[in-house]
């Protein structure tokens, strides 16, 4: 009977030992990983829409341009350099505002049609580098502004302006004291009136431009002639007066300030050698003889009136 008794008692202790021995979590190895959760003062991700500004119609015209989007351009540029120029500076939009006076220009067609009214854009700079101001005419008419920092695209602009020098050095070393009395002259006279006019007056000169375009004679006379032209140097080119054509070249210089351009020479190389200086406006005619032709004749009744001094 005791044996019977004790067979249930060993059970029940067993079981209650096996029941502490499930209700005790085993232990965690020490390189278990613990789940990260965000902190609860994280911000929801932003949407992409939200983080890229949104670009002007400028921009997103000059972001797409492509090379056969240019039609038609008012300078001769590389279509390929101003294209990838553009995309460049489609980036580099600001907020930048400057007084700063235009000096170089471009507009770029972008439809066969060649006219303001069309779609374009209008490209100028100052030198207040690299700041290039664009104006987008869209296809329907309306007009954008916008201004971008980007020295790729404002030195494009700006070189079209660039003159590279064209002179027949040993005319020139032949001439130069003749050549640099009617430059000295306009340089001594802006500085004369510069107080007076409230303009700048010229710092100096360079002759960039001497060239033989003509030589012929007339009885026992020969005459060459030549054209030339000299830059002006200021320290103040905003302040500068233009009129006539006159503009800067891309170092500064101002350009088109001369209007006697044309330089004859009578019996050149001889002892009774003479020079006059003439208006660029003697070639006048429809065809290159005529204006050849009117030039001469102009050319000879200069050197039938007395020299001006």
């Amino acid at each position: 009977m005791k044996r019977l008794l004790a067979v249930p008692l060993l059970l029940a202790l067993l079981l209650c030992a096996c029941a502490k021995t499930a209700s005790v979590p085993s232990p965690e190895p020490a390189n278990a990983q613990k789940p990260v959760l965000a902190p609860e003062t994280a911000e929801p991700a932003k949407e992409a829409s939200e983080e890229a500004p949104s670009l002007s119609p400028a921009a997103e015209r000059m972001a797409c341009v492509t090379v056969d989007d240019i039609h038609y351009t008012d300078f001769d540029v590389d279509s390929a350099a101003l294209c990838a120029a553009l995309q460049e500076a489609s980036a580099c939009q600001t907020q930048y505002v400057s007084d700063a006076m235009p000096h170089y220009m471009l507009t770029v067609y972008l439809t066969d049609t060649y006219s303001s009214a069309a779609e374009n854009l209008s490209l100028t700079a100052g030198l207040d580098e690299p700041y290039v101001r664009i104006s987008y005419r869209d296809p329907e008419g309306g007009s954008h502004d916008a201004v971008f920092e980007n020295e790729t695209l404002y030195w494009l602009l700006r070189d079209i302006y660039r003159v590279e020098p064209d002179i027949d050095e040993a005319a020139l070393t032949r001439y130069r004291d003749v050549l640099e009395k009617p430059a000295q002259k306009i340089v001594v006279d802006s500085l004369a009136h510069a107080t007076a006019a409230g303009f700048p007056g010229y710092t100096g000169f360079e002759i960039y431009h001497l060239v033989k375009t003509d030589t012929f004679t007339d009885g026992d006379d020969t005459y060459d002639v030549y054209n030339w032209n000299a830059a002006f140097l200021t320290d103040e080119p905003d302040k500068v007066l233009y009129a006539g054509g006159m503009r800067l070249d891309a170092e500064g210089r101002v350009l088109f300030q001369m209007e006697n351009t044309v330089f004859a020479v009578q019996n050149p190389g001889s002892g009774s050698e003479d020079y006059r200086f003439l208006h660029w406006g003697i070639y006048q005619g429809e065809t290159e003889q005529a204006q050849t032709q009117n030039a001469r004749a102009e050319i000879l009744a200069a050197f039938e009136a007395p020299a001006q001094k």
